[in-house]
């Protein structure tokens, strides 16, 4: 079910999405069309992951809680886009290799650049893009007059005719070296490169700043944590889900609200959550990273808390994980979004036997989702 907690306003707007996960989760090739997967994918860029799990849940999967995944890394650098499209960095991390990159601008008011699963993505404005001479789309402006008009030019440069030598290619080089030649501060993050033997690091040349992305992990004692192993008919309900959403949001910021032992004045606070008066009390573990995430790091890391999660049990049965993204589009953008994997009930009927358990989904989109 997709259902839109949205008023009529042009700001951001949350979209709900409850399902089933599979009894089975092949972590190499799970299901890619389908929901949360294809959330986690379409979010290329990501700056912030925060899981939050009761404490009993985290101490079954910390032993485990990673250890499938290698250690991120992230490197900053400055590069010109023919730096991109020349010589050994073309050929070893475009060609053979799967890097993102995105590059430093506003979106809306300057160029922005990136690299994602080899195609290049410019979002220029109108004057820049009709002095490059390539072909591209006209973005949507979403109604709102005072932004200037832009265009957003997709090349895939892991087709075969993307070689030197090639007219086409060739018009991509030219536009590089002569329109878009200005060196640019780049994120950059190898997801899956071979490593060359013989050769260097076609990188090093550009003198990375190389960053490991360290888990923040902090605990929240004594938290009232309110039912997340509800009845369907209970899900449907959107003040529960906007309820259990604002609590997980005030529990990755560590708001004292959320306390058993709160003595906040009310009047300095309003925040008051209905759901409480049934509410248990545990601790809570909340797991922050943040630098330049790729999706398929974040794909793994559910993945693998979907499986530990047979492990636990009872209402500690549940975990949240939120993913937050780059701004790199005005329009249509995906911000972020957050998956709560309930806890599951012996009397819950709406879950087979065998599967992972129900899913609570919430986007959150600059626009309407098409």
């Amino acid at each position: 079910m997709l259902m839109g907690l949205a008023d009529e306003s042009p700001s951001s707007k949350w979209y709900v999405t409850e399902g089933v996960l599979p009894r089975h989760i092949e972590p190499e090739q799970p299901p890619m069309k389908v929901k949360p997967f294809s959330t986690i994918m379409s979010q290329a860029f990501t700056h912030t992951v925060d899981l939050v799990l009761p404490k009993e849940a985290y101490e079954i999967a910390k032993p485990n809680l990673g250890s499938k995944s290698k250690v991120l890394q992230y490197s900053r650098v400055f590069m010109s886009l023919s730096d991109i499209l020349e010589g050994s960095f073309f050929n070893h991390y475009i060609k053979r290799g799967n890097i993102m990159m995105l590059s430093e601008g506003r979106p809306g008011t300057e160029s922005v650049f990136s690299l994602y699963e080899g195609v290049l993505r410019l979002d220029l404005p109108k004057e820049v893009y009709e002095r490059t001479g390539l072909l591209g789309r006209l973005t949507q402006d979403g109604g709102r007059h005072h932004l200037k008009t832009r265009y957003v030019v997709e090349i895939n440069l892991r087709l075969p005719s993307m070689v030197h030598g090639k007219k086409g290619f060739e018009r991509i080089v030219w536009a590089c070296k002569n329109v878009l030649r200005t060196s640019l501060s780049w994120l950059f993050c190898d997801i899956e490169t071979p490593t060359p033997d013989k050769y260097p690091d076609p990188l090093a040349k550009y003198h990375p700043d190389q960053e490991s992305i360290a888990p923040a992990i902090t605990q929240t004692n004594s938290a009232k944590v309110p039912s997340v192993a509800t009845p369907q008919a209970k899900q449907n309900d959107k003040e529960w889900l906007g309820n259990v959403y604002e609590w997980l949001n005030f529990v990755s910021l560590q708001g004292p609200r959320v306390q058993a032992h709160d003595s906040t004045d009310p009047y300095l606070c309003r925040y008051s959550d209905s759901s409480y008066d049934a509410a248990q009390v545990c601790d809570l573990v909340s797991i922050k990273w943040t630098g330049f995430l790729p999706p398929l790091w974040i794909r793994s890391l559910f993945i693998e808390l979907c499986t530990l999660r047979r492990s636990f049990t009872g209402p500690q049965g549940w975990f949240a994980l939120s993913a937050y993204a780059f701004p790199t589009e005005v329009v249509n953008g995906l911000d972020g979004y957050t998956i709560l994997q309930l806890a599951a009930e012996a009397d819950d009927r709406g879950s087979k036997p065998d599967s992972l358990g129900n899913y609570v989904l919430w986007q959150c989109s600059s626009t309407n989702l098409s």
